[in-house]
């Protein structure tokens, strides 16, 4: 999350910042510790693009009440605008689907000063980024014209950074009034700059003058943080003065950004004209929770593609399979079921673990289904091929994938279930869970298999075992299971992550296969080397497996999606997290 800001009403802290290019998510917390959210009223978002003014680029929103209602000032395609709505919650909406101001500008900043009078700070476009302010009239939907004044530009030598990328920047104002000062923090430097820091300047007027701190900047980089910056400030419960900001993910990556809080104060120093603005630097606070709602929802063997910006949940419904699809990864969005089960045939019960893939342009979904059960001893996996480029749109059924020992020979054909698509050097394989031969029971052990495709239905080859319940963290059940197998690619590193024990019992887990070298034949078991567990549960978190991959919005970061069981619940939840690569 870019852009943070803290809202505080009641016992509940609102945080909202920029993360959708939907609108703006707001999260909350008792605490500052443990969050919940997204919780906006439409979909996690507090505000959503089809109720105000802009398409894209929803950054830096601000929340505030005045006279029982609640006012959100952002900032949507390059101009800044605001929002009406009766609850931190959102919707905000606007009568008027239109800017602030008809010229170029972001990281607006409504200050209330003790009179009354209300003022906006906000960031112009003019020989790069500019701070500028103006008073509002008391309906806090319109400026006053006539007021709109430039505060100030870079100055100081820390804000003409050479680190890539360079930036002609201040922005993200915010006011803070101490006795008969006025404090306006700012930042500067590019944003994605390890040298994005804050600073403030000094006035003895909402108007200014401005006088930059000459001790500037007041962050930057502190510890192992970088691209410190775009701060706002609030009061806890016990009426410390917060500063809530955002840093880079790491020394290499700017995103996703990390939401941090620092105690801030003003000390007063000798032959200093005013306190100055000291943050405390030894105690950083991590927002961690802000990200994720865990669970995301109530289900089994969860399964997330990711395609042009939108996050594509496939799972089974009532004798069928649907498609939600959502920008955000926590929110499963709108469900359309895109295929049911027929009345008749293999394929008419017991629809498991359906998988969204696209391949050479098309969609494809595989799944595993059965004639009868329980007992589960029918199942076999077939695939569903799109009629259109909409992955919500109308399927063909295409039968039954061949994952016995001779492709050619149907009679052959030996329970299997969990298909997925391994696609590697311009070739397709499909890797699955199933019995080494027919069984007339479904207490029967699992093993992993692969084999060749020639196109994303047939299988071409014979089946090759590339993994039996062996080590001693994948045994010792009343039934061995390896299945749900998923796979991962890090740079040139292959991983066929799976699932092991008993999906029903606490020590459910993952374990993997790593390709000894990205040359090296897949069809060949010994080129696979097995470790785990890569992955558990804890004492409150049972049974974590059955896990799919996405990436995140910025495609630069690897997640992990995953079922559980919760201690005392009987539900299994499907849960996210980060997977570190």
């Amino acid at each position: 999350m870019g852009d943070p800001f803290i809202f505080s009403e009641g016992d509940t802290y609102y945080l909202y910042g920029t993360t959708s290019d939907e609108g703006i998510e707001v999260f909350t917390s008792k605490d500052l510790i443990h969050w919940d959210g997204p919780v906006g009223a439409t979909d996690g978002l507090a505000l959503h693009r089809n109720d105000v003014f802009g398409e894209k680029w929803f950054w830096a929103p601000e929340v505030y009440k005045h006279q029982g209602k609640y006012y959100m000032f952002y900032s949507a395609e390059e101009h800044i605008a605001v929002a009406v709505s009766s609850s931190p919650l959102g919707p905000f909406t606007q009568e008027k689907q239109v800017p602030l101001i008809s010229t170029k500008a972001i990281d607006t900043h409504l200050f209330i000063d003790g009179d009354g009078k209300k003022y906006l700070y906000y960031v112009a476009f003019s020989n790069g980024n500019v701070i500028w302010m103006c008073e509002m009239n008391n309906d806090l939907l319109s400026i006053k014209p006539e007021t709109v004044k430039e505060c100030f530009g870079r100055s100081q030598p820390w804000e003409f950074s050479t680190k890539e990328p360079v930036g002609v920047v201040n922005e993200g104002p915010f006011i803070l009034k101490k006795k008969k000062t006025y404090y306006m923090v700012y930042s500067a430097n590019h944003y994605a700059s390890q040298d994005y820091g804050i600073g403030y300047a000094t006035s003895r007027s909402p108007h200014g003058p401005w006088t930059k701190y000459d001790k500037n900047p007041v962050m930057q980089s502190p510890d192992t943080l970088s691209g410190t910056g775009h701060c706002s400030f609030f009061r806890d419960r016990e009426g410390n003065l917060l500063m809530v900001y955002h840093a880079h993910y790491s020394k290499h990556s700017v995103h996703p950004r990390r939401v941090l809080i620092q105690k801030v104060d003003f000390e007063k120093r000798k032959k200093a004209k005013a306190p100055e603005l000291v943050i405390d630097t030894s105690r950083i606070v991590p927002l961690t929770h802000a990200y994720f709602t865990n669970p995301i929802f109530d289900g089994a063997d969860p399964w997330v593609l990711q395609k042009d910006s939108f996050y594509y949940w496939c799972a089974n419904t009532h004798q069928g399979i649907e498609i939600s699809k959502s920008r955000l990864l926590t929110q499963k969005g709108e469900s359309k079921k895109v295929w049911s089960s027929p009345d008749t045939g293999w394929n008419r019960k017991n629809i498991w673990a359906p998988e969204l893939h696209y391949i050479h342009g098309k969609y494809y979904i595989y799944y595993a289904a059965g004639y009868e059960g329980p007992p589960f001893t029918w199942q076999k996996s077939g695939v569903l091929e799109s009629r259109t480029d909409d992955p919500q749109g109308e399927y063909t059924d295409l039968g039954m994938l061949q994952t016995g020992d001779d492709p050619m020979n149907p009679q052959t054909n030996v329970w299997a279930i969990d298909v997925t698509i391994l696609q590697h050097k311009n070739k397709l394989y499909a890797v699955w869970s199933g019995w080494d031969k027919p069984a007339t029971t479904d207490k029967t052990s699992q093993q992993l298999y692969i084999a060749p495709m020639s196109n994303p239905y047939t299988i071409s080859g014979p089946r090759v075992l590339l993994s039996r319940p062996e080590e001693s963290w994948e045994t010792g059940g009343p039934l061995d299971l390896n299945e749900g197998p998923e796979i991962l690619k890090n740079d040139s590193n292959i991983f066929i992550v799976y699932s092991c024990r008993e999906s029903w019992l606490k020590e459910y887990r993952l374990g993997q296969l790593r390709l000894v070298h990205p040359d090296s034949s897949v069809l060949v078991r010994a080129n696979w080397i097995k470790s785990g567990p890569v992955f558990q549960g804890t004492n409150q978190v049972l049974g974590t497996g059955h896990a799919s991959f996405t990436l995140s919005p910025d495609k630069k970061e690897h997640w992990i999606i995953y079922h559980a069981k919760k201690v005392g619940d009987t539900w299994l939840g499907a849960g996210c997290t980060r997977t570190a690569l």
